[in-house]
């Protein structure tokens, strides 16, 4: 349950007085208006998680718990047009989620449940020309793993598929947006 903060040239573990707890696969985002960094959810070897928690660069506030259901490996961007951080999918054990929820720095409301079909490990980033959260990829596995390469977008209202060619299927990849060349960058997985 460490925090640690990078200046450009070296990284610093920083001692806030309250942490969430250890955790792998939570999502995490930062909100320029609230000039706060967003955690949601994320699991350990006995728990799943569905606390929301705030960094404000000195201690870690736990500002909702309860709503949207424990998870993990859920995809996070925020949305900088309409001020909404946007979560995606995850998984709870055997149960996977294909829901949308956005978060406006003091609820979180389910925005759609349709789009995209239930997954975890997959990459979120938000496309500021387009105004657009974007999503790729993913895991499911029921009784036969699988892997996904599709690309699709979330304009606030609904996600549309936009790319049925690409990278190939993959889980765990990262993405982020280059605001100088207005292009999202994919890199890795598995």
């Amino acid at each position: 349950s460490d925090t640690w903060e990078w200046d450009g040239a070296s990284w610093t573990q920083m001692s806030p007085p309250t942490s969430p707890p250890p955790m792998d696969f939570a999502a995490l985002a930062y909100h320029p208006g609230r000039q706060r960094v967003l955690l949601f959810g994320g699991s350990a070897p006995q728990a799943i998680y569905n606390d929301t928690w705030e960094w404000d660069g000195t201690t870690w506030t736990q500002v909702a718990i309860g709503v949207p259901s424990g998870r993990g490996g859920d995809g996070m961007a925020y949305d900088s047009a309409r001020a909404r951080t946007v979560v995606f999918g995850g998984r709870f054990g055997t149960v996977y989620y294909a829901d949308t929820w956005e978060w406006d720095g003091a609820a979180w409301t389910q925005m759609a449940t349709s789009g995209p079909s239930a997954r975890y490990e997959l990459a979120m980033g938000y496309d500021a020309a387009r105004q657009r959260s974007l999503l790729f990829g993913g895991y499911f596995f029921d009784t036969t793993a699988r892997y996904y390469a599709d690309t699709w977008e979330w304009n606030g209202t609904a996600w549309a598929q936009v790319a049925t060619t690409g990278p190939s299927a993959r889980k765990s990849p990262a993405a982020a947006y280059d605001a100088a060349r207005d292009r999202t960058v994919l890199f890795g997985g598995y």
